[in-house]
Parts: structure tokens; sequence; C-alpha cells
């Protein structure tokens, strides 16, 4: 199971038996937060600090697909 690390500033994983691995290399003030997991099962991840929506394909480097869209001043 994926999850996010907010204060760490990278994504882990959990297996069954409990062993957590930190799965990205900390990016510092990123604020990870949100994950799903592609039908490939890379997991995208949005960076809201970063304002950026990341992946781990193949478990790589990590990968930024543009920015996170945010409500304008008054947007209702």
């Amino acid at each position: 199971m994926w999850f996010t690390r907010t204060t760490a500033g990278n994504i882990a994983r959990i297996n069954a038996a409990g062993v957590i691995t930190a799965e990205s290399k900390a990016v510092r003030g990123s604020e990870p937060f949100g994950i799903t997991v592609a039908s490939n099962g890379n997991p995208w991840f949005t960076m809201l600090s970063a304002n950026k929506i990341a992946t781990l394909p193949g478990r790589g480097a990590l990968s930024y697909s543009g920015g996170i869209p945010r409500p304008q001043p008054g947007y209702k």
C-alpha cells in the first residue's frame, strides 16, 4: 500500500508484514499529499507546496507533470 509522508517530503510503501520502504528521495518542503496508483503500478501524487503532480515511473527518479490548478481569489 502506498502512502504520503507529508512532513518527510516523500512517499513510501508498507507491505503486509508492516515493513515501510521510502520510495522517493525527500523533496524538502514539497508536502506530498494525495496518492493514487496507475494501472501500470506507478504511483501518482500531488506535491502541494511545490505546486506539482509527480510520479515514480519504474520506481526511478521523480517525474513531474505540470502544476496543480488552484482557485483564484473570489472563486465560488
